[in-house]
């Protein structure tokens, strides 16, 4: 009697813990693009998104190419399942500060756009459709082909 109750408390315990799982972790199904994003790079680096142009923006203390390329896949994954009408039309600008993340015509943004300071923050700009990483968008581009199309 004594190995049934255990084993019931061990059933009740894996249910508990299997709709504490579901309730603190939706199914990805049910998180939109920009709370994927936000889930990938964390609260404090994602800035924004642009849903009419679907365009993230996230910041970066130092660029990590590698580390880039993994969150590229890990979205384009995500919105192939998801999202198919944002699959290969996203894109994604990277700046080193939250102050200069945006459109360089944004009004907010002439200040640091006159200054310089907005191409220099720009460390990086992925875009889906061409599937090409550049670099320096904004001063000195160098562009790099995504890693499978080597």
């Amino acid at each position: 009697m004594k190995k049934l109750i255990i084993f019931l408390l061990a059933i009740v315990a894996l249910y508990v813990a299997a709709r504490t799982v579901v309730y603190f972790f939706p199914p990805l199904s049910d998180v939109t693009p920009n709370e994927y994003v936000e889930l990938l790079v964390g609260q404090d680096d994602f800035v924004r998104m642009d849903e009419q142009n679907k365009r993230f923006f996230i910041i970066r203390s130092r660029l990590d190419i590698e580390a880039t390329w993994i969150l590229v896949k890990k979205n384009q994954q995500f919105l192939d399942r998801y999202f198919q009408d944002w699959s290969h039309r996203w894109a994604l600008s990277i700046f080193s500060n939250r102050k200069f993340a945006g459109y360089k015509d944004n009004p907010a943004l002439l200040p640091f756009v006159q200054s310089g300071e907005w191409a220099r923050g720009y460390l990086a700009e992925y875009d889906a459709a061409t599937g090409i990483l550049t670099l320096d968008p904004a001063t000195k581009p160098v562009v790099i082909s995504t890693p499978s199309a080597k």
